[in-house]
């Protein structure tokens, strides 16, 4: 049975390796800005372990409106009005069995009113599952992606916050 808990230092090679052979070389991010992300904001970092890790997510708070640049450390910024979904990730081999969706959920129970991402590789239509919609694309890494939103509760405004 995966279990879903949180990314602990032990699991940091793993999450790097995991990330590493998922994604184009457009989308490398070396093990120092996984590290730095996760030691950020261990709160939004969790992994999916099955006798070993097998899939991870990783966020933290952010700006609406902002993608978090691909290999870059992470620094908590000033006044967040989101929570940023970096990076959902499942092995190759695990895929099709849920992982994703798990972890994913896992981090949406953080609870956060306004979420957001950037969907990459085509994963538009996983995030629209949860809720997710699409508010502009853009140029991410050279590739085109399309900056998702969720909104959980109307009473949270989004008056100033670029949209």
């Amino acid at each position: 049975m995966t279990t879903i808990r949180p990314a602990k230092k032990s699991d940091y090679h793993d999450i790097a390796e995991i990330g590493t052979k998922s994604y184009s070389d457009d989308y490398y991010e070396g093990e120092d800005s996984f590290f730095s992300k996760i030691d950020g904001c261990p709160e939004g970092c969790f992994v999916a372990d099955l006798d070993g890790v097998v899939g991870y997510a990783i966020s933290f708070p952010y700006l609406v409106g902002k993608s978090f640049p691909i290999d870059s450390f992470f620094v908590l910024v000033d006044n967040p009005n989101c929570w940023y979904i970096h990076d959902v990730c499942v092995a190759k081999d695990f895929r099709g069995k849920g992982i994703a969706r798990r972890l994913a959920s896992k981090v949406i129970e953080i609870g956060w009113d306004v979420m957001c991402l950037t969907a990459v590789q085509g994963s538009e239509g996983f995030w629209e599952r949860f809720g997710f919609r699409s508010f502009f694309e853009l140029d991410y890494c050279g590739k085109k992606a399309s900056y998702m939103v969720f909104i959980k509760s109307i009473t949270h405004p989004l008056k100033g916050v670029g949209l």
